[in-house]
């Protein structure tokens, strides 16, 4: 049952609806740093993550509208980020060629160095998704 979705534009908004019967209801409006590139919310619903073209990737508060940690930093644009099942890790992919675990509550990089495909092929490859 679906009672809520968010909406990103170019222009550095997100804006958070509550969808009843009869139309969706602007609830707040976020504003962030970029161009979102990917928006998800955690299982629960109680926070939602946006990825920007500028390599950055944040955590929201869905009720306060508050951020959540620190900002996780690529070198490239980042256009996938995805909560784990409890919510308290984000994985992103990056057009850098990377994929870094996130500690949600502090904003500190889980592995010692990002995840890089080429280590495990001969070939270089963009990482363009990771999910849990």
């Amino acid at each position: 049952d679906v009672k809520r979705m968010v909406t990103a534009a170019k222009d550095g908004q997100a804006k958070l609806w509550a969808l009843n019967k009869e139309k969706p209801v602007l609830e707040r409006q976020i504003e962030y740093k970029g161009e979102a590139l990917s928006i998800q919310f955690s299982l629960d619903g109680s926070k939602m993550v946006i990825a920007c073209r500028d390599g950055t990737a944040q955590v929201w508060d869905v009720q306060s509208g508050n951020t959540v940690g620190q900002t996780f930093k690529h070198h490239r644009a980042v256009v996938s980020a995805q909560f784990s099942s409890d919510g308290n890790r984000v994985v992103t992919a990056s057009e850098d060629g990377t994929a870094q675990l996130w500690d949600v509550s502090t904003g500190k990089a889980l592995l010692d160095q990002p995840l890089k495909p080429e280590a495990l092929v001969k070939k270089a490859a963009e990482v363009l998704r990771a999910n849990f």
